[in-house]
C-alpha cells in the first residue's frame, strides 16, 4: 500500500510493503520529493515491522529473528 500526498512544492509519501513470505520482515518505507517534477530520485529511508510487536522498528533489533538476517538496508535510492 502507498500514499503519496501533495505538500506544498514537493511530494511526500509513506509505503508499507508486505512480503509474501516469512522469510523477510514487512517495512515501511519514506520518501519526500525535491520538488513536483515528473521525473523524480529520491532516497526512500526503509524501517522494518517487529513482527513481534506490529510496530516500526530498527534492522539491528529484530535480525535474530530471521535465519540468514534481513538483506536489507536503512534506505535505497530510487
Amino acid at each position: 500500500m502507498i500514499n503519496i500526498d501533495e505538500v506544498d512544492d514537493h511530494f511526500e509519501g509513506v509505503a508499507y510493503l508486505n512480503p509474501s513470505t516469512r522469510r523477510i520482515p514487512a517495512s515501511v518505507a519514506y520518501l519526500s520529493t525535491a520538488n513536483k517534477d515528473h521525473k523524480q530520485s529520491v532516497t526512500v529511508d526503509i524501517k522494518p515491522i517487529d513482527p513481534r510487536t506490529g510496530f516500526q522498528s530498527n534492522w539491528e533489533d529484530i535480525k535474530g529473528l530471521y535465519e540468514e538476517g534481513p538483506l536489507c538496508q536503512d534506505n535505497c535510492r530510487l
